[in-house]
């Protein structure tokens, strides 16, 4: 065997760079990365910030969540439809703006504000799409 060849073997079998290529091509290496980011990333915060892992703090990142989270599902709609549109996060805005002034300006109760928060919304992504 000459010293070529003995040089590849080692590379091949030793050094981590192979190792590290034949990872990174798996499948489920797509959802791991951004995932242990995550990870990182709440750990880093909780090291930072203190009182983050608090019931308090937790309760109004979860409060936050659930208004990002209906303007992420309606985006993924639209983006598992085919298509890109980002008028979904300026219509969440505007009825969420218009639901706030109904209640808090005009004084009306939530049925009526849900009812036109439809129709605000729907008349909105009706007229940016033509």
């Amino acid at each position: 065997m000459s010293f070529y060849n003995r040089l590849m073997r080692f590379r091949y079998d030793y050094l981590p760079v192979r190792l590290i290529g034949e990872i990174l091509t798996k499948r489920w290496i797509d959802n791991l990365i951004p995932f242990l980011v995550l990870i990182a990333v709440v750990i880093s915060f909780g090291a930072i910030i203190p009182d983050f892992y608090t019931t308090g703090n937790l309760v109004d990142a979860t409060r936050q969540l659930g208004e990002f989270g209906i303007v992420v599902i309606a985006m993924m709609v639209v983006m598992v439809s085919g298509g890109i549109d980002l008028s979904v996060a300026s219509t969440f805005a505007l009825v969420n703006i218009s639901a706030l002034g109904l209640t808090s300006i005009a004084g009306w109760p939530i049925g009526p504000v849900f009812i036109m928060s439809l129709l605000i919304g729907r008349s909105s992504a009706s007229s940016m799409v033509h």
